[in-house]
């Protein structure tokens, strides 16, 4: 068994949000990313887990901070 931590992805085709980020105060086009948590099942060479827990949030470009958490019928309502 290998422990590995996965990153945040963005997630495709979906519609950028402008906010301004809490840490570091720029207005930007936050992108929508699922982060993994939990129990995760992956191979170590893989990008993201083959069966893991997920939560989705607005990442800010500029610093890489996660500026909101929110919910699956939101990313679906903002797929392109």
């Amino acid at each position: 068994m290998f422990i590995k931590n996965y990153q945040p992805i963005p997630i495709e085709n979906t519609k950028f949000v402008e906010l301004v980020c809490s840490n570091c105060n720029n207005r930007t086009q936050h992108r929508i990313h699922e982060a993994y948590y939990g129990p995760q099942i992956g191979l170590i060479f893989l990008k993201k887990p083959l069966l893991s827990l997920k939560k989705y949030y607005l990442i800010c470009p500029v610093c890489r901070n996660a500026t909101k958490e929110i919910s699956k019928e939101q990313v679906k309502a903002n797929k392109i």
